[in-house]
């Protein structure tokens, strides 16, 4: 080999390194060549954490692997910046489809993901119910029986099972609201105006008229003190413990602590202690009142919230005024956490943030048919009835929103099936089961949620 050749090969070794070295840098640096839009980018990649450990992970056709069996978690670094579609599938389960961006130098993350059985099992609870209610600790189910002579009450101890029950000879009306202590001890009865209370913590249960309360609306338990009850009678405010009103002239109230808050009928809110010796005006100016609306204040997690009618309010500070905040609405749900509200009409369903921040509305979704009922099922993720419909939806969606929709014939553990007609529904955030109410039969679902 002469002088001349080795210089050549020695130069284009050179010139080869020289080329090969900084990208062999960069790919180590997760640079990589775009070329589709004929660039070098940074590259960022994927993290997808499901629960239950699903079968596989699928990204865009091309990439598929297994979740961690410790973390049920799947990373996939790498990956140029663009668009790519996440499938997450488990047999026997709706799978989980979402559009994500990757960006340069970030991980985009899917990590809240819940996977919902195809075929969900219900256990009959009762087959002679008219009403049921579950207490504020999730840990007591109330059926009212309606069956002559006697009506019958049953507390069942959902942790345990066990039952105990009470004849109601004292009320004849229908059971249409059940009103809890915050101790999950003592329950307020409703029937057609007239109030029954029963304490449900012993081995007896024996439901006794609250005299005091005939024609009474809106009653609440003192948080403090499960004995006594308050309740707006001809416009002011009442307790059982006394014969005279609290407070005069209120719409309706909260009690947060050792603290009542009111909106009276001059439109402004009021704070006083639980006696009502301390009033104090809370309110800069007044909001419009209607004699005939219905009113409904809500104490979630520092925000104060008002619905007039179906109109949503929003106190906002400084100055301290109630302005629109949404509306029509029907309902509102605080989540699991406290931090963020679901609310809905007949046709939509919306989300706010509560952070500290002034709350904003986040839509959802919109249908055509008209919604029912809502419960949230864990901070992402909620429950909703909607013309014999029971869908599971996903509560923020980046590209399409993931729904699981139960079957219309539920299959019972007896082997059974039970059509969905004109159900009424709970979550039970304890054991994470729902409870429906249809016709005179009360079923209780496998749990929903790892």
């Amino acid at each position: 080999m002469t002088k001349k050749t080795r210089l050549i090969i020695l130069l284009a070794c050179f010139a080869l390194f020289l080329l090969i070295t900084p990208y062999t840098i960069m790919y180590s640096l997760g640079y990589r060549i775009d070329f589709e839009n004929r660039k070098i980018v940074a590259t960022g990649g994927i993290y997808v954490r499901a629960l239950p450990q699903s079968n596989t992970i699928t990204i865009d056709d091309d990439i598929t692997g297994k979740p961690n069996i410790f973390t049920n978690a799947f990373f996939v670094q790498d990956l140029l910046p663009k668009e790519y579609n996440v499938l997450i599938a488990k047999d026997g389960y709706h799978s989980y489809q979402k559009r994500l961006t990757v960006k340069q130098n970030e991980v985009s993350k899917i990590e809240y993901v819940i996977l919902f059985k195809k075929d969900i099992v219900f256990n009959p609870v009762s087959e002679t119910a008219n009403f049921f209610s579950t207490s504020p600790d999730n840990t007591n189910l109330l059926i009212w029986h309606k069956q002559d002579p006697n009506n019958t009450l049953e507390v069942i101890n959902l942790p345990t099972n066990q039952r105990k029950y009470a004849a109601l000879e004292n009320i004849t009306g229908n059971i249409t609201e059940a009103l809890w202590s915050a101790d999950s001890n003592k329950v307020l009865l409703n029937a057609e105006g007239k109030y029954f209370i029963a304490d449900v913590s012993g081995q007896q249960i024996t439901p006794l008229p609250v005299l005091a309360m005939q024609g009474a609306t809106q009653p609440l338990f003192n948080p403090q003190n499960s004995n006594e009850i308050f309740f707006i009678k001809n416009g002011d405010i009442y307790t059982t413990a006394n014969p005279l009103p609290n407070i005069a002239n209120a719409v309706d109230y909260v009690i947060d602590n050792q603290n009542i808050m009111w909106l009276a009928t001059d439109g402004f809110l009021y704070n006083s202690n639980i006696s009502g010796t301390t009033k104090s005006k809370i309110t800069a100016e007044p909001l419009t009142t209607q004699s005939e609306a219905d009113y409904k204040l809500s104490l979630i997690s520092g925000y104060i919230l008002l619905q007039q009618n179906n109109d949503l309010f929003l106190l906002n500070g400084d100055p301290n005024i109630f302005t629109s905040f949404y509306g029509p609405v029907k309902d509102i749900k605080a989540s699991p956490n406290g931090r963020k509200i679901l609310y809905f009409n007949d046709h939509e369903v919306l989300f706010s943030e509560l952070n500290g921040q002034s709350p904003a509305n986040i839509f959802i979704n919109r249908f055509s048919e008209t919604i029912s009922d809502a419960y949230w099922i864990n901070d992402d993720y909620f429950i909703f009835e909607m013309e014999n419909k029971i869908i599971i939806s996903e509560l923020i969606s980046e590209g399409s929103l993931n729904t699981a929709q139960l079957p219309t014939e539920l299959v019972l553990s007896t082997g059974d099936t039970l059509p969905i007609a004109d159900p009424e529904i709970f979550f039970n955030q304890q054991d994470k089961k729902l409870y429906i109410l249809m016709g005179d039969q009360v079923v209780a679902s496998e749990r929903l949620v790892p």
